[in-house]
């Protein structure tokens, strides 16, 4: 007798058994993932930045100073005539770093000693430091070659916001956002107008790129010593969506006090040059403003992803003439200083770095969200900076990353960070707590919108010089390291 088993409907019932006796189980697990069912970031991600340690790996730029941290290497000393900067954004960008100064002592001084681009060659192990190769726009002068601003042609006075790396549908470039004019000594900082710039490769030399449409800047009135103006994204940090084809903009004003607000722009018309549409910013709520050169006629309906601490705050305020609250300065309502973003794999979070010098105990602030438009944590994880509880002389600020700068997955970040007292640029290495928050699928922090364009694939994800595991169901392509290695490969290489 043959007995005819019926094998699908013994299957179905199988799987329903199984998810009645895992129900009670699946239902008591906080959600996990990019985000969870509410909408309302997992709060695991959040205890491991808490849990962050940090120690000191190198001096990047700058000579060495007066008791140096025991143990840390100086790299670079009087590179390029260049004996101290600070800020160092960074980014990769065909297999070399490439790291803009702001201030730097040396032999040009105020005159063109700002805006100093370093590049050096991409080491398999950041634990040795980074090593400076060379600096563009060297000129000539008593003490020989020295780096001047690295802009041309020459605006003036200008400070670097950011550094990023883009590559789309064959296409690679390296821009910087930069702040024109102005003053950036406190924490009131202020400035004339922010643009970006492009690395014009053979020239070596970065040049402005879309100013008729890309400029940040009062238009109301004229920013000054006398009244410090502020404006939307006076400086700024990028992410690149080149998977649905988006740059996304993440600005703050120039001073420390603001909070930061989201735009975005179209990858391929961002490239284009004959293109001239402007960007779009965040409205909330998953809408966006029709595309505008002047983010300041609409920036009331622009809400901050992540709010001022002062819940008086204006762009016209001048923090250094402000009354404060008795037993309260500056430092209480300090926001965003100089920062950066990058999304990290492996607390599957966009992280948000920012730091003030001057405000005791020194550390970093971390933000964090499951994706780019939030929801950002409202207050910061501290993160202590090595010598800041037992060094009364040491202090941070400016801590920049990058995608390249990951390690181990992103269990080990890597940041450039400046010291005052010790003026220079010094490598740093976070490592968070296990286990990961998150399932070890590959993240998918791109679902930040509809694809930009219906063109081909996206060849690189998640820009600031860096990229993101590849999509599988795409071809492998020629990335921006110039050897058609992905960022996932040079990654595994380095760990």
């Amino acid at each position: 007798m043959t007995v005819v088993v019926p094998y699908r409907r013994l299957f179905l019932c199988c799987v329903f058994a199984l998810c009645a006796a895992l129900a009670p189980h699946v239902a008591a697990r906080p959600a996990v993932g990019l985000r969870a069912r509410t909408g309302v970031a997992v709060d695991r991600a959040v205890g491991l930045l808490d849990g962050a340690t940090v120690r000191l790996v190198a001096k990047v730029v700058g000579d060495a100073g007066d008791d140096e941290p025991a143990g840390a290497p100086i790299l670079n000393p009087d590179r390029g005539g260049v004996m101290g900067a600070d800020l160092g954004a960074v980014a990769l960008y065909r297999g070399h770093w490439f790291m803009a100064l702001g201030d730097a002592v040396s032999p040009l001084n105020d005159d063109a000693g700002n805006f100093l681009v370093a590049t050096g060659p991409v080491t398999r192990d950041l634990a040795g430091g980074i090593a400076i190769d060379h600096y563009l726009n060297t000129v000539g002068s008593p003490a020989g070659p020295v780096a001047a601003r690295a802009l041309a042609p020459d605006p003036g006075y200008t400070i670097p916001g950011a550094l990023f790396a883009v590559a789309w549908h064959g296409r690679a470039a390296l821009f910087a956002q930069v702040m024109e004019g102005g003053d950036f000594r406190g924490h009131d900082h202020w400035s004339v107008a922010s643009r970006l710039a492009r690395y014009d490769e053979r020239a070596r030399i970065f040049r402005p790129w879309k100013p008729g449409v890309y400029t940040w800047t009062r238009r109301d009135a004229v920013s000054s010593d006398a009244t410090r103006l502020q404006y939307g994204f006076g400086q700024a940090s990028f992410w690149a969506d080149e998977r649905a084809g988006y740059l996304y903009m993440v600005g703050a004003p120039t001073n420390r006090f603001g909070g930061v607000k989201l735009a975005r722009i179209p990858l391929a018309a961002f490239l284009d040059p004959r293109d001239a549409r402007p960007w779009s910013y965040y409205l909330g709520g998953g809408t966006w403003s029709a595309p505008t050169s002047d983010e300041m006629a609409l920036d009331a309906r622009v809400p901050w992803l992540i709010a001022p601490r002062d819940p008086l705050f204006t762009l016209d305020k001048d923090y250094d003439t402000a009354a404060y609250p008795a037993g309260t300065d500056q430092c209480d309502e300090l926001t965003i200083a100089e920062f950066s973003i990058v999304y990290d794999p492996y607390l599957a979070r966009f992280l948000l770095l920012t730091a003030s010098a001057s405000c005791k105990p020194d550390a970093f602030l971390i933000y964090a969200a499951p994706t780019i438009t939030g929801p950002w944590t409202a207050r910061p994880a501290r993160v202590a900076a090595p010598y800041a509880r037992t060094r009364s002389d040491w202090d941070v600020y400016a801590p920049y990353t990058a995608s390249a700068l990951l390690r181990d997955g992103g269990k080990t970040l890597y940041l450039l960070a400046s010291t005052y007292s010790h003026y220079g640029v010094y490598l740093y290495k976070m490592d968070f707590p296990g286990p990961p928050p998150t399932p070890s699928r590959p993240p998918r922090p791109w679902l930040t919108g509809p694809p930009a364009t219906a063109g081909g694939p996206a060849r690189l994800r998640g820009s600031l010089g860096g990229w993101l595991p590849p999509d599988p169901r795409q071809p492998r392509r020629v990335g921006i390291d110039g050897r058609g290695h992905s960022q996932l490969a040079i990654i595994a290489r380095q760990t």
